[in-house]
């Protein structure tokens, strides 16, 4: 498994970021939020820039980390239910522009993933909804196709789609060779969901990236980001199958975590030391 960083859970500062993960030997960038704008937004030089910084400091851009598809399915005007990164609050009738654009991104940084999510959660998933959900997707990964980029949809627990077994249901419905997900064990725990084995299960035969943050419960069950390996998702059990089910994937850090007085960057550190030795001990271990 390889691993790669979410680059603004470190900085904005994308030089920084990138010199920052070479201190630990991360070589992959995941691309979301630059110069404090969103991934989405930057201009072709803008784009071409950042390219030659990753390039520049021995990486690859490994996903796109797209705010495409979240957005609200009807036209509310309620606050925005989830973090946005400085995303653009556009409509759905506008997404579409927004994939190209994040597709063509795709193309200038050597990307070959787009992640993509499932619109704001406002109310219960109900079969026509989710109806709905399943047609945006497969025109999505149609017009994906053309740019010869894979679609990843990140299960979002203020989304629609938040855990491992809604995303396989979804992406099975689709149907599309190039809709794959971006698991996220985190997400679908604040979804309700057990991210291992549970979730995995639902969802590891269309696994194409994964993201990883822990979390745990407040005594009042409320749930909360803590470190890498100090929360209550089974990572260990979680890497064992990864590598047992020969997944060869990207592992993208994704922190949203800072200690008490402390940076993203100083939580970031944190986690991906304790990410690190969890993956070597893992790489370490024999399979039965």
């Amino acid at each position: 498994m390889k691993l790669a960083v979410i680059t603004d859970e470190i900085s904005a500062d994308l030089a920084h970021a990138l010199s920052v993960m070479r201190e630990y030997d991360v070589f992959g960038a995941e691309l979301r939020n630059i110069w404090d704008k969103n991934i989405a937004d930057l201009s072709d030089a803008e784009v071409r820039r950042a390219a030659k910084i990753v390039k520049d400091a021995g990486a690859e851009v490994v996903c796109i980390a797209s705010p495409v598809f979240k957005c609200d399915l009807e036209d509310i005007s309620s606050p925005a239910p989830g973090m946005t990164h400085n995303a653009a609050n556009a409509p759905l009738e506008e997404q579409q522009n927004v994939l190209r654009r994040c597709l063509e991104i795709a193309d200038i940084t050597g990307a070959e993933m787009v992640r993509v999510f499932s619109f704001w959660k406002r109310g219960e998933l109900t079969p026509e909804i989710e109806s709905r959900i399943v047609e945006e997707l497969a025109s999505a990964a149609e017009i994906s196709s053309r740019y010869g980029k894979t679609l990843v949809l990140e299960n979002e627990y203020s989304c629609y789609i938040g855990t491992g077994e809604e995303t396989a249901r979804v992406i099975h419905s689709v149907g599309a060779s190039n809709l794959m997900a971006a698991w996220d064990p985190a997400n679908a725990f604040f979804a309700g969901e057990i991210p291992y084995p549970n979730g995995y299960d639902a969802v590891k035969s269309v696994t194409a990236h994964f993201h990883a943050k822990d979390a745990a419960r407040t005594d009042s069950g409320e749930p909360h980001i803590v470190p890498i390996g100090e929360g209550e998702i089974d990572y260990y059990g979680q890497f064992r199958a990864l590598k047992s089910d020969g997944y060869e994937g990207w592992c993208s850090l994704e922190t949203h975590y800072a200690p008490q007085g402390g940076s993203k960057e100083d939580g970031t550190r944190i986690c991906l030391k304790a990410l690190k030795a969890m993956l070597q001990e893992t790489e370490n271990e024999r399979l039965d």
